[in-house]
């Protein structure tokens, strides 16, 4: 059957054959288009007789020729766009594109650790005061420069001095409180004389706190008050820099 050199094309591609036979001056008839396509070489042929076609004709089968042409360079018809690859269609986010490069923090080196000069000192009180006074004793400044200001010396700066007077449950209570305040107060008086700040020195008295001397219940008079001497002291706190 004579293939119609009109038939219209279509707009897609792939159902276009891409490789055409072109054959030009063959003078065989119609029938030669029969012989190729039996042939059974797998490629279409297009069998054209240009004696045989008019004008219109040819510029028809050009155009064809040409589209075709566009189909198998570009995969797309001519004046259509080129189908995009999923990597074209990936959009970025404008920070994954604008964000800097992170920066690192500048290197400090950690704070040097401060070396405190914090103690504790317990001194008797039977040592430092007469009897029931509160009075220093002639021995109690070599004890005091020995116990105390010896290791205060040790301290670059002072923050704070607390002298805590305590004394046994003997006697009235207002008696014992008044006892404890004055012997404190001459403790500190004793640190000033020596150059620390009065600023820096707190002075208390404790005379309502608990005993710390035991096995004192069944004992009388002297025994008695030998036996809570360690309940008459006095407590010095010391907070300091070291040097």
């Amino acid at each position: 059957m004579r293939p119609a050199l009109n038939q219209p094309l279509g707009r897609s591609c792939s159902s276009r054959p891409r490789n055409f036979r072109y054959i030009r001056g063959d003078t065989h008839s119609l029938g030669a288009l029969d012989h190729h396509v039996a042939a059974g070489t797998g490629q279409p042929i297009l069998l054209i007789w240009e004696q045989r076609l008019t004008v219109s004709g040819r510029l028809m089968i050009y155009g064809a020729l040409l589209f075709v042409g566009a189909c198998a360079q570009t995969g797309s018809p001519p004046g259509e766009a080129s189908p995009k690859s999923d990597a074209d269609s990936i959009v970025l986010p404008v920070s994954a594109k604008l964000a800097p490069d992170p920066i690192a923090p500048p290197h400090k080196d950690p704070a040097p650790r401060v070396s405190r000069c914090d103690f504790s000192k317990v001194l008797p009180s039977d040592e430092l005061f007469e009897h029931r006074g509160y009075d220093l004793t002639g021995d109690a400044a070599v004890l005091l420069a020995r116990d105390l200001m010896i290791p205060i010396a040790s301290c670059a700066s002072l923050e704070l001095i607390t002298v805590t007077g305590y004394t046994d449950h003997l006697g009235p209570l207002q008696n014992r409180q008044t006892l404890v305040e004055h012997r404190a107060e001459a403790i500190k008086a004793f640190l000033v004389a020596h150059g620390i700040a009065s600023a820096r020195v707190n002075a208390v008295g404790q005379a309502d706190a608990p005993p710390i001397s035991t096995g004192c219940e069944t004992l009388h008079h002297h025994k008695l008050v030998e036996c809570l001497a360690p309940d008459r002291r006095i407590v010095v706190q010391v907070q300091g820099i070291a040097r």
